[in-house]
């Protein structure tokens, strides 16, 4: 299976109204809110990508699979390959190479599979590390999934969705927005070096971080909300106690994309999360 690019963003009066403001000197914030609006429709229909649909099946079940003695097993189970007793790095690399395969069996693997790949990656070694503190190269098995399954308690799971989210929205519009004023990067353009152009793009993105921020309370709720209902629905009179597990189907974490990305995309639009 081949690499399917975006394609690069149609000359049309919306991106040369972004252009424009670009060379008048418009701030980050606004040109996010510009672009988006522009490419509102390619980011809204990621969530039929599988890439995307999977990383954010992998985001809400591996803190609940880390929390169970066979983490290994219940990680194969969720469909990633991976040997007994797996560190961090090894989580991950199972990780890569697992949205790899499913991605070549699916569909032609696309710019936006490989930005929520490594949104998903980047926001794990972010949140998981962390924990780890100096030890994430030297640290064992046990500390790693212990690590893991902290990102099952309300406020590290709202971090890492946020974390997730910003990184996977801010990749899609720099994206476009990168192609569209590629033109303008050069010696007469608006930057007049590199230093310019990250420091922009470091503001649009910490502005996407800041609106993210709406998905620190919509996540822990959401998620409280399935796993109440199902729940209510596994757990028999007289059967097996499942309260002690839990495993988001992908339909679920199809819903809970939507969801996320819709709240995410609208913030933005309105030009921030008031008290981002």
């Amino acid at each position: 299976m081949g690499h399917q690019h975006l394609q690069d963003p149609p000359r049309t009066e919306e991106w040369r109204k972004i252009i424009k403001q670009f060379k008048t000197g418009a701030n980050p914030e606004e040109l996010t809110k510009l672009t988006l609006r522009t490419c509102e429709t390619e980011i809204r229909g990621a969530v039929n990508d599988i890439g995307l649909k999977r990383s954010v099946y992998f985001l809400l079940n591996i803190p609940y699979a880390a929390k169970d003695l066979q983490f290994a097993q219940k990680l194969r189970d969720l469909g990633i390959q991976i040997e007994d007793e797996p560190t961090l790095l090894q989580v991950i690399g199972a990780i890569q190479a697992t949205l790899d395969q499913i991605i070549q069996r699916g569909q032609k693997k696309n710019d936006l599979d490989e930005m929520a790949q490594l949104s998903l990656v980047e926001a794990l070694v972010e949140f998981v590390g962390t924990d780890l503190d100096t030890q994430i190269f030297d640290a064992d098995a046990e500390s790693d999934r212990l690590a893991f399954a902290r990102l099952s308690k309300d406020k590290p799971f709202s971090q890492i969705v946020r974390a997730f989210f910003s990184r996977f929205v801010f990749r899609a519009l720099d994206y476009f927005l990168s192609r569209a004023l590629m033109s303008q990067i050069q010696q007469h353009g608006r930057f007049v070096s590199l230093d310019d152009e990250r420091q922009f793009t470091d503001h649009m993105n910490k502005h996407c971080q800041k609106c993210a921020r709406v998905l620190e309370v919509f996540a822990p709720n959401w998620r409280r909300k399935i796993i109440r209902e199902t729940q209510d629905k596994q757990v028999e009179p007289n059967g097996p106690d499942r309260k002690n597990w839990v495993e988001f189907s992908e339909e679920q974490a199809g819903t809970f994309l939507f969801g996320a990305l819709h709240k995410l995309i609208y913030v933005i639009k309105k030009g921030g999360y008031r008290n981002g």
